[in-house]
């Protein structure tokens, strides 16, 4: 009300102003016959209720690298710990098109390429590929690798808000059991090329339909398959077929109720046939408050004939604002422990195996949050394994005995997890990232969780000068030594992991650049997995283009 009476005084002081300033106006009495009053009805007045907006937990983290990098090495596990929350960057300008050439030491060769185009509002592509090979026989005998990989996908909008994604992709990884090299046994012996390759072919398409507009009930859709059929040198096959279908309504724009249904099917033959199929049902809902968030859900799954009933619930409280939140919650699941799914942990797998899944229930609790220029997050948890994989070291006889592979055992294990991550931007240009992750295992049948590793420590520092035309990259991995049996059959453990690299890219024009990465410069030859040592320095230079 008070600012209605200002502005009705102000514009008629302003009219008696601009009267009283004009002397030209003619002169003469003026007869007052009534005194005139000005009244405003009263204001309705509007209670507003201020609400805060939907918490927020993942945002956008910046990419400090226009083309994307590969390790050289042989990957190191990140720790098991979920993404904490980032700040949100401008998204850096984007090109259609990249590649990368380079070559190195020991023999090594590197070459990447994609391109990606979308086409008005609707049709966009995108296709990649991607080569590695690193060839250290002259100091170990066939210690060499070869990984080569493509895809290709593109989605269509329809004008009713639907749109339909299809990929396509295939990849080839070839390695080679150089163990003997470690063994006595097998002292001054030589093998071919192809007494000790093994090759992984991996074949996959899937495809899906989903909502491309928002829709006007508020409501999200998801439904698609995916197959994939993977094959070795050893006459090894396993598909796998997957439908899903999922769906989010929101209520009052902030509370999604989420329902997802997964039909997961596996058949893997060598010398015999199994298969192994689960069917996963999730329904959550989440309430948004304006300080906390609660999601209750459930995850029922069905194998076997066997039904199982997890949690999925988590409670978020903000503590202080952005500063420091707390949670925890609990989920569980079945993991299936297939031929991918191992080999991809731990490619000297021999290749008889037996499908199984793993019962795994979760309960953690923590806090994270962002202060000054840094954002973290830090964990404790404890997670029971009905059924992990462990590894240990076997010779099929009846194929390769010189050959030494890994066969699975599985046990029964409790783990407590504490981990946390850091990421800083201590000054313009500059990122810290860091991961740590500290396991405590308790097993019931097996002496020691063999192979699995309890320290895992990452750590990277990323920095952009010359006005973004170059970046500097270093690099941390720290990994205890994994306990093992020895040859007396005794538990033992490997050497640990301490592995320092430095890398650069720097692009003389916008389109052109350089790169130069050097690998492991403490030379550390560490064994990951019993009697195959990891490569020592290795390095990568070459060119790179984007368009």
């Amino acid at each position: 009300m008070k600012y209605i009476q200002f502005i009705f005084l102000f514009l008629f002081s302003s009219a008696l102003f601009a009267q009283g300033g004009n002397g030209d106006l003619p002169g003469g009495e003026v007869e007052v016959i009534g005194t005139f009053e000005a009244q405003l009805d009263d204001a309705e007045r509007v209670s507003v209720k201020p609400e805060l907006p939907p918490l927020q937990e993942n945002t956008t983290t910046q990419t400090y690298n226009n083309l994307p990098t590969r390790t050289l090495e042989i990957n190191y596990p990140a720790p098991s710990i979920r993404p904490m929350s980032m700040r949100g960057e401008p998204t850096p300008e984007a090109y259609s098109a990249y590649g990368k050439v380079g070559v190195g030491l020991p023999n090594a060769f590197l070459a990447e390429a994609g391109y990606g185009k979308r086409f008005g509002d609707k049709f966009d592509f995108a296709l990649n590929a991607d080569f590695l090979s690193m060839n250290n026989s002259k100091n170990v005998e066939n210690q060499k690798f070869s990984n080569f990989g493509s895809e290709v996908e593109g989605t269509y909008y329809f004008d009713n808000g639907m749109a339909v994604k299809g990929d396509i992709g295939f990849a080839s990884d070839k390695l080679h059991y150089f163990a003997y090299n470690e063994l006595e046994a097998f002292e001054d012996m030589s093998f071919a090329d192809s007494d000790v390759m093994q090759r992984f072919n991996l074949f996959e398409l899937g495809a899906n339909f989903f909502n491309g507009k928002q829709t006007v009930g508020d409501l999200n859709y998801n439904f698609g398959a995916d197959f994939y059929s993977l094959s070795d040198n050893f006459a090894t096959d396993e598909t796998g077929f997957e439908l899903y279908a999922s769906g989010k309504k929101y209520f009052d724009n902030q509370h999604p109720l989420d329902v997802a249904l997964r039909l997961d099917f596996t058949s893997y033959e060598d010398t015999t046939e199994q298969s192994l199929n689960n069917f996963y049902l999730e329904p959550s809902f989440t309430f948004v408050g304006d300080i906390f968030k609660v999601r209750a859900g459930a995850n029922l799954v069905n194998s076997d004939d066997e039904f199982f009933l997890f949690p999925d619930a988590e409670v978020l409280v903000n503590v202080i604002g952005s500063t420091l939140s707390a949670f925890a919650g609990a989920d569980g699941t079945l993991e299936k422990q297939d031929f991918r799914t191992l080999t991809e942990y731990n490619p000297f797998l021999q290749s008889r195996i037996q499908l199984t899944n793993n019962k795994v229930q979760y309960y953690y609790g923590g806090v994270k949050g962002a202060v000054s220029f840094f954002d973290y997050r830090a964990e404790v948890g404890y997670q029971r394994n009905d059924n992990l994989a462990l590894y240990l070291p076997v010779f099929d006889l009846a194929q390769r005995p010189y050959a030494q592979r890994f066969t699975p055992v599985f046990d029964s294990i409790d783990i407590v997890r504490i981990g946390g991550t850091l990421t800083a931007r201590p000054i313009k240009n500059m990122e810290v990232r860091g991961t740590v992750n500290q396991n405590i295992y308790s097993t019931t049948r097996v002496e020691k969780p063999w192979h699995l590793p309890a320290l895992e420590l990452n750590g990277t520092v990323l920095y952009k000068l010359l006005d973004g035309k170059a970046l500097l990259r270093g690099e941390l991995f720290v990994e205890n030594g994994v306990p093992f049996l020895n040859a007396e059959g005794e538990a033992d453990n490997l050497n640990g992991l301490f592995d320092i690299s430095i890398g650069g890219e720097y692009f003389f024009t916008e389109n052109i650049g350089a790169f130069l990465q050097v690998n492991n410069l403490a030379n550390n030859r560490r064994q990951r997995w019993q009697n195959y040592p990891t490569l020592g320095v290795n390095a990568l230079v070459g060119i790179s283009a984007k368009f």
